[in-house]
């Protein structure tokens, strides 16, 4: 049995009551004050919202950010899953650099490579997905693209998962931060995008020094049992070390405000651009993050201790347990953490 939350995540007009109802109660409706626990057998559970009118008009709702389906009858409800057996505050997390399409990849192209590196990557996200139960990757270099690869019934199935983000000129185009979640597991409640730079929000700028704008993807979450999560995704500058320590501020700041409204933890991934030894990472710890690696259950592996590979040429980390010398980070102000994985980390 779980005790699960339910959350209508809109506000209520004045006079306006809301109601959960499902295939758990009968479909009987039961109220809400906004949100309501309910104990549920594993499975798979149907439900709607009904929002009541002033005048006592039922308006029967499904919540857009959860899954869907259609019953017998041909009704669209929402769906939930109950596991046999979790911990309702286990969430696996992934950031990983998907690496930019360019024609230099040559044996790693993304579609004439040996193997494609398009397939490489679909199947490591359903290796990850499946086997660690990765709920919300973060990305980075994400194009329209990896995008289109990665959302398909055969790797993250539209069906179940959603993405946050925009590019870092302010369009669909170019370079994403994305986040990719399952939303099954977790429902998104807010989200938005910031721009790393001396004025905030202006797309077509730089943060001092960079060679490109770059961008902060932030969502907050809330898991079946209402447990909510701030996520923040980002790319620091790789040419500017100057640019990476000016946009500590920012994300730090966008840290303050995500926990000031929220009152959550905040997890930080990314690739950063920047070892452990660097002022960056310090001036992050410093201020209450903690690095998910140094919890990690899984460091005996020496691929599992590395971040950035360059392909095999340029492997950053080698047997060194310590993770000093990794560029990816998961951070965190709250310990949970698992382990790491791939070219980006896990916890």
């Amino acid at each position: 049995m779980t005790e699960v939350c339910f959350e209508w995540p809109r506000p209520l007009a004045e006079g306006e009551t809301i109601f959960v109802a499902g295939s758990f109660n009968g479909w009987r409706r039961e109220p809400m004050r906004p949100t309501t626990r309910v104990t549920l057998q594993p499975g798979t559970h149907e439900f709607k919202f009904v929002v009541v009118g002033a005048d006592g008009s039922a308006d029967w709702r499904c919540d857009e950010g959860r899954p869907t389906r259609r019953d017998a009858a041909g009704n669209t409800n929402n769906v939930l899953t109950v596991p046999a057996a979790h911990d309702p505050l286990a969430v696996t997390l992934c950031t990983f650099n998907l690496r930019c399409l360019t024609v230099d990849d040559r044996d790693n192209h993304w579609t004439d490579g040996d193997p494609p590196r398009r397939e490489v990557m679909k199947s490591a996200f359903r290796k990850w997905t499946a086997e660690e139960r990765v709920a919300l990757y973060g990305t980075q270099e994400c194009t329209p693209e990896h995008i289109s690869a990665l959302l398909s019934e055969d790797v993250l199935a539209p069906r179940w998962w959603q993405r946050h983000g925009t590019g870092r000129f302010g369009d669909d185009y170019e370079e994403h931060c994305c986040v990719f979640w399952n939303a099954e597991r977790l429902y998104k409640v807010d989200a938005g995008n910031e721009w790393l730079h001396d004025k905030p929000g202006h797309p077509e700028t730089h943060v001092g020094g960079a060679s490109f704008p770059r961008i902060i993807t932030w969502a907050v979450f809330s898991t079946p049992e209402c447990f909510k999560l701030a996520v923040i995704n980002t790319h620091l500058d790789w040419a500017s070390h100057a640019a990476r320590e000016k946009s500590v501020s920012t994300i730090l700041n966008m840290a303050r405000l995500l926990q000031d409204k929220w009152h959550c933890p905040v997890v930080l991934m990314g690739d950063m651009n920047s070892s452990k030894d660097d002022n960056v990472y310090r001036a992050l710890t410093r201020e209450g993050f903690r690095d998910a690696w140094n919890d990690a259950t899984c460091k005996d592996d020496g691929h599992w201790n590395r971040t950035y590979h360059d392909y095999g040429v340029g492997w950053r980390g080698g047997d060194d347990l310590s993770g000093r010398e990794h560029i990816d980070w998961v951070l965190a102000t709250a310990r949970r953490s698992q382990g790491a994985c791939g070219s980006g980390q896990c916890a």
